[in-house]
């Protein structure tokens, strides 16, 4: 394979992967600089017309309650941080007083990193009080403390990272650990469920569901649409009162987390199926709008507590972009499976996660490709 064209991706393990032969199995640097963080799930929402109401980005915290009524918001509400990952940082606040706490915490969270100097181009910048020049010699600095593209925001976060020298040729980078602002968003009342989208073309690698399939009334859900197909929705329940699902470093998803049509309790499964299927089908058309070339993971909340109820729908709050992809395996890890993982055994695809997985290597792109990917927003 050739090295990957010049001022595209030009890092020495890049270069020396595609050296080596190696392909890539996610997304290309261009694409997370959107996608990775809670303004690709915010945006590709509202591309759908389907999303919970909330703000975007809310700075500081003076007014941030004025801004939860402007936006016709009610307490309690979620809150995230733009940074982060999984379920870390978030919060259900139920009054303005709350909501200064929760923003003046996470501008107070503060996470570091030793690196050598000539390893971060734009570093010296930084070192010498020039932000604005680090962050446009390379925005990978701003990689490290949010993702985004370089937008006043971006500026604004280079602008309070600290950075000190900690020896010879090597510096101490300090940010704000949840980023400099966070999501306000409405509460929904109803069930989680999260439902994992693949593109069509991996399911050519992975047999299709057979009559004999263990769960056929989702066979016909998971056949691919706009170039994509849903996996098995999957059933979530926070522990305990808690109205967070935790981060699965903390608790393992085995722990609260089931295929849907396992986790109906006293329902039967034909009061689930129509709310879950018109999901299935709002996500595969959201992969669609991100042009995921890989699997991506769609996370849904009900509208009302009842799936019975008739305004009953499934709204998604979160899109994942390079959702976690685990399994057990190895020993001790016996429980360690991941969303994805769950979704792919509890469809009928032969050979369940470790064949999708499979398909996953059989379909990446060459280097070059990933390297000229597109977004589709």
């Amino acid at each position: 394979m050739a090295c990957p064209p010049k001022g595209r991706v030009e890092d020495k393990a890049a270069t020396a992967a595609a050296t080596a032969g190696l392909l890539p199995s996610g997304r290309a640097p261009s694409l997370l600089v959107w996608r990775s963080g809670a303004d690709a799930s915010r945006g590709v929402a509202a591309a759908g017309e389907y999303s919970p109401k909330g703000l975007w980005q809310v700075v500081g915290t003076q007014a941030a309650a004025q801004a939860v009524d402007a936006a016709g918001l009610v307490f309690p509400v979620v809150c995230k941080p733009v940074c982060g990952r999984g379920s870390e940082g978030v919060k259900v606040v139920s009054s303005a007083e709350e909501l200064r706490e929760y923003g003046e915490a996470c501008w107070a969270a503060v996470a570091e990193e030793e690196v050598a100097v000539d390893a971060v181009p734009g570093l010296e910048q930084l070192l010498q009080g020039r932000p604005d020049e680090a962050l446009m010699a390379d925005p990978g600095i701003h990689g490290r403390i949010g993702k985004g593209s370089v937008t006043e925001l971006g500026r604004t976060l280079a602008r309070n990272v600290a950075a000190t020298r900690c020896g010879q040729g090597r510096a101490r980078l300090q940010w704000p650990r949840f980023g400099c602002g966070f999501v306000v968003e409405e509460l929904l009342p109803g069930p989680e469920i999260t439902v994992a989208v693949v593109p069509a073309s991996m399911l050519g690698h992975v047999a299709a569901a057979t009559e004999e399939a263990a769960r056929p009334g989702w066979r016909a859900l998971c056949r691919p649409e706009n170039g994509f197909a849903a996996l098995t929705p999957i059933a979530r329940t926070p522990s305990g009162s808690s109205t967070v699902m935790p981060y699965n470093g903390v608790e393992p998803v085995a722990l609260n987390s089931l295929p849907f049509d396992r986790a109906v309790g006293g329902l039967d499964l034909a009061d689930w199926e129509p709310a879950v299927a018109a999901a299935a089908r709002l996500c595969q058309d959201i992969a669609a709008v991100v042009k995921s070339p890989m699997p991506i993971r769609v996370d849904m909340r009900g509208t009302a507590e009842s799936l019975r109820d008739d305004a009953f729908r499934f709204l998604p709050f979160d899109v994942n972009i390079k959702p976690n992809a685990t399994y057990p395996g190895r020993p001790g890890r016996e429980g360690a499976t991941s969303l994805l993982a769950m979704a792919a055994d509890a469809t009928p695809l032969d050979g369940g996660f470790p064949a999708l997985a499979r398909a996953i290597v059989d379909t990446a792109p060459s280097l070059e490709d990933w390297s000229e990917m597109q977004s589709g927003l």
